[in-house]
């Protein structure tokens, strides 16, 4: 799948679900397809803490038609994850331009990188703890080990079967 010439827009207030990440309520994004052929206009929505598209409608460009086949090929969950990263990728950024190194251990700044990695990976519809495996380079058992971690520091709320029990309790 290959998107080209995205623009979006973010709407509704952005809720804080780590330091330095930011989820809008809502995407709406814009953008020409390859493969067949098409423009893309999707919304994506913020439910339950994880992103859904809501919207999504295809145009053929010149001389080409929307087919029922070629609606079958729609890669619609990769072109949500890839939508969503690209919004969301921006915040992340300016605060991580270089990865952290495992070989430092399980620090506190390692550990808020678990955290905020694991949200956006949950907010994305991947595996979280793969996903913090993959971003620090290491074995998906010590990922595990580290996310563990996190949520005994704080930094990530208590875990609960079938939700996602990543929202950290505010200090008071």
């Amino acid at each position: 799948m290959k998107l080209s010439n995205l623009k979006w827009k973010t709407v509704g207030d952005a809720e804080a679900f780590s330091e330095g990440v930011l989820a809008p309520e809502r995407i709406i994004a814009t953008a020409r397809g390859h493969g067949p052929d098409y423009d893309l206009e999707v919304e994506i929505g913020l439910e339950r803490d994880r992103y859904i598209v809501t919207s999504l409608k295809l145009h053929a460009r010149k001389g080409g038609a929307v087919t029922s086949e070629g609606v079958t090929h729609v890669p619609v969950k990769q072109i949500l994850r890839f939508i969503v990263g690209e919004v969301l990728a921006h915040p992340l950024v300016s605060g991580w331009a270089t990865r952290h190194p495992a070989s430092l251990g399980p620090t506190d700044e390692a550990l808020q990188r678990v955290a905020a990695v694991y949200r956006m990976a949950h907010l994305m519809g991947l595996p979280p703890t793969e996903s913090v495996a993959q971003d620090l380079d290491l074995p998906r058992s010590t990922a595990g080990r580290w996310v563990s971690m996190a949520r005994q520091r704080g930094f990530l709320g208590k875990a609960e079967p079938r939700k996602a029990g990543e929202r950290a309790r505010r200090k008071r």
